[in-house]
């Protein structure tokens, strides 16, 4: 079968490139042939360089500049994508329709295909499938809201409307299922793991960087910098660090090197390890502290122990994803409240039955394989 995928695979993020790997090549393995449409989403393309100096704000300009140059420094990691199979770019709803009819089935998922803080627009029915040709399939796998409410100002009609046409829809929080029915009437969406999840350790070891060798007892930290407001995780990485006898902290940020190494110490903007790098990160580090959905799978997945931070503010919809992940692995636990040093201490010191965690995952892998067996028929 012939199966486009509609996601975020471009773009200069370890968890959305790594889902649609994980995918793409889960569906390979069972004999399909596959293509990423690539639609210009906003955030998958490259700005030019001298963009990142032109800004409309007199208020806040170097602020603007430093976000600007760091966007531009760390796409540089989307070269992991650069192998994936793609069609020729696509711009407009109207090529999209025009490229939609060469398959037998689309898929969009997983990662925030459908947070309304964005889709809820013009990309409303490119991301809920709008553009399928007649007979073609539509099936969502796992894919996220990132909250737990869609408002009727948000499209929520048109969006009802779209998801009434799937064929199969599975989510990626629990929350989720409860959204679909609200938005469409339909009592039928499934809960699944993330595409990460679909593969044990062994498949993601040849991504390794083998020069990653490990030399010294450290603690790895993956902090989504966009949604830590919160001044006190530093003192969360300490007491992790207190607790584990650790003296050593590495994190996913590298200084820029080259000519353009003085302006980015000015602006204190650092460039992002390649993707094969944070795997070995992960899979390397003696313990994880991270606020991320993907920092959380890939510890999990390498048997790293961990604590996860949820996100607070208006974007701790977030959380949902994390909270339905853990709950299913029985590490509820392992979420840390900024506040709670104490609570985070035993954490800390407590053991993770990996076993255990091993084969709940297994039975989700089983439920994931009936689910897009019965969906590509």
């Amino acid at each position: 079968m012939k199966i486009g995928i509609v996601t975020f695979f471009c773009v200069p993020n370890y968890g959305a490139m790594l889902q649609a790997y994980a995918l793409w090549k889960y569906l390979e393995e069972r004999g399909h042939e596959v293509e990423f449409i690539d639609y210009a989403f906003g955030n998958a393309r490259r700005i030019p360089l001298w963009k990142c100096f032109v800004s409309r704000q007199l208020h806040g300009y170097l602020d603007a500049i430093r976000k600007k140059l760091k966007a531009y420094v760390r796409f540089k990691i989307v070269h992991f994508s650069d192998a994936f199979p793609r069609t020729r770019p696509v711009a407009t709803f109207v090529e999209l329709k025009d490229i939609g009819c060469n398959y037998d089935a689309l898929i969009v998922g997983s990662d925030q295909m459908w947070n309304p803080l964005w889709c809820s627009g013009k990309s409303l029915p490119v991301v809920m499938l709008g553009f399928a040709a007649k007979g073609e399939r539509r099936i969502a796998y796992a894919v996220s809201f990132g909250t737990k409410e869609w408002k009727k100002e948000q499209k929520s009609d048109e969006a009802g409307r779209l998801l009434r046409e799937f064929d199969a829809i599975s989510v990626r929080e629990e929350s989720g299922m409860k959204l679909v029915q609200e938005l469409s009437g339909r009592d039928d969406a499934e809960w699944m793991v993330d595409p990460t999840l679909l593969h044990s350790a062994s498949f993601y070891e040849p991504l390794l960087n083998v020069e990653c060798r490990k030399r010294h007892r450290y603690v790895f930290s993956y902090m989504l910098e966009e949604w830590m407001n919160d001044e006190n995780v530093e003192s969360v990485i300490q007491a992790v660090m207190a607790a584990k006898g650790i003296d050593e902290i590495h994190t996913d940020k590298v200084s820029v090197g080259g000519l353009w190494s003085p302006i980015c110490k000015m602006f204190d903007v650092q460039s992002k390890v390649p993707v094969g790098t944070w795997l070995s990160e992960i899979a390397n580090s003696d313990f994880v502290v991270t606020n991320s959905f993907h920092g959380t799978v890939f510890s999990i997945l390498f048997h790293r122990p961990f604590v996860t931070m949820p996100v607070s503010g208006k974007m701790s919809g977030m959380n949902e994803r994390i909270v339905s992940l853990l709950s299913m692995a029985g590490l509820r636990s392992r979420i840390v409240n900024i506040e709670d040093l104490d609570g985070c201490r035993d954490v800390v010191g407590s053991a993770i039955n990996w076993d255990e965690v091993d084969r709940k995952l297994d039975a989700e892998r089983l439920k994931a394989d009936i689910f897009l067996k019965k969906a590509l028929l």
